[in-house]
């Protein structure tokens, strides 16, 4: 009998968790999906020829680092939209494009990228997942922590294979314009599952804490 009444208990606490997380669900939904549409849908890289980088050595330092394993500097850019400033990378031999991002509120991080013939690209970030959807075709392996050295040999290591779309150091702003302004297209015009709500929301909570 004692037996009974626990998983009775049990069952009504799972109800009512459920329901509470329902009911998350139907609130913050319609907020989530109206933040998402108020994303600009493209954004515009401007070359910059002095960036006020909030930690100069820091940028310097990754960038020696990445130097180091054949990759080139493609300039730095103002991205007003995001309110972030860039420095973007090339090594045209494998196909691999850097992104140094930096940030006011999400601070510096890196991004190596590959890029394939077919619109898809595999990506390796120090970025903390925030639990936004991303397509199948945007591949992400996320190494918190990791420097850009390691970042280029893992994305090096476990990229897809397929014909890569090798990015000229000229055409580097327009690639990662190019890319977000697809993603976002995909992002807006899709409805969010309640599964990726709660993992927003829960994301979000373990970044205020």
């Amino acid at each position: 009998m004692t037996t009974l009444w626990i998983v009775a208990a049990f069952v009504v606490l799972l109800a009512a968790v459920l329901y509470l997380r329902k009911a998350l669900v139907v609130k913050v939904t319609p907020v989530v999906q109206g933040a998402i549409l108020k994303q600009n849908e493209s954004i515009t890289l401007v070359l910059v020829k002095d960036a006020q980088w909030s930690d100069p050595e820091r940028i310097n330092r990754m960038t020696r680092e990445l130097a180091a394993e054949g990759l080139a500097v493609a300039g730095d850019y103002s991205v007003d939209e995001l309110a972030v400033l860039l420095r973007l990378m090339v090594n045209t031999a494998n196909g691999v494009t850097a992104n140094i991002h930096d940030h006011p509120k999400g601070g510096i991080w890196a991004e190596l990228v590959t890029r394939y013939e077919d619109g898809s690209s595999a990506t390796a970030t120090t970025l903390p997942d925030k639990g936004v959807p991303r397509p199948e075709w945007l591949k992400t392996l996320r190494l918190p922590g990791a420097s850009p050295a390691q970042l280029y040999r893992e994305l090096l290591r476990t990229r897809p294979h397929g014909p890569v779309k090798i990015v000229a150091l000229g055409d580097a702003a327009h690639e990662f314009e190019q890319t977000y302004f697809t993603y976002m297209a995909w992002l807006k015009n899709r409805q969010l599952s309640a599964a990726e709500v709660l993992m927003m929301v829960e994301k979000a909570k373990l970044r205020d804490h």
